[in-house]
């Protein structure tokens, strides 16, 4: 078992050394290695399912198909701010990337209108950390968190929606303002962990190495 992992990771980095480094055709034969390797595995390889080869196929494509993008200058970017507004004085467990978050949040622009709100709708927010699921701003700003912490993340818009924005309420080049709450935390059994991780593993080398905004729009 744990060779087969330790070979499937190797597979993996070497996939996101192609993506960091551009070249999208190399990352594609790379993948294609990868899927041949798991398809000799297949006892091993059926616990990760036919939705992770897909899923990694499909970021590997998105990967290729958009190194042609320039990248945010690091100088033009604004840096994302963190302010902690509860603190938790026992906590056990803290957020890290692949946990299942739950949160209360609301949004709102630097006019203080507000466009969102899990608490208006009495709904707790759930995704997974880290994964790209929510805007970048999220997915670093609510690492290391504790359950019952209360954060105010201030966003720039290249960790948000961009200069596309997410119309009608979030206009382009936005700065959004975040007062988060984080209710609890599931962390993942092994396998799904192991998902988790091959794609932060893509979605980190993607990010690395392009600028990608976001098509989503509120909710985050």
């Amino acid at each position: 078992m744990f060779a087969w992992l330790h070979h499937t990771l190797n597979y993996i980095r070497s996939l996101c050394s192609y993506i960091r480094f551009g070249s999208g055709f190399a990352a594609l034969y790379a993948f294609s290695n990868l899927q041949h390797f798991l398809s000799g595995h297949r006892t091993e390889a059926s616990a990760l399912s036919h939705r992770v080869t897909m899923r990694l196929f499909l970021l590997v494509v998105l990967a290729a198909l958009s190194l042609s993008p320039a990248a945010v200058s690091g100088a033009d970017k604004k840096k994302l701010q963190i302010g902690i507004k509860k603190r938790v004085d026992n906590c056990p467990i803290k957020s890290r990337k692949g946990d299942v978050l739950n949160m209360h949040y609301t949004g709102k622009l630097e006019d203080g209108t507000e466009f969102d709100s899990s608490i208006s709708r009495d709904r707790p927010f759930t995704f997974t950390l880290g994964t790209g699921q929510v805007i970048k701003g999220w997915d670093q700003g609510l690492l290391g968190m504790c359950e019952g912490e209360k954060r105010k993340l201030v966003i720039p818009a290249e960790l948000g929606y961009g200069d596309r924005g997410a119309p009608p309420k979030i206009p382009g080049g936005a700065t959004l303002i975040f007062e988060v709450e984080l209710l609890s935390i599931e962390r993942s059994t092994f396998y799904v962990s192991f998902y988790n991780a091959l794609q932060i593993l893509l979605c980190d080398a993607i990010n690395n190495s392009i600028f990608l905004p976001s098509n989503r729009t509120a909710n985050i």
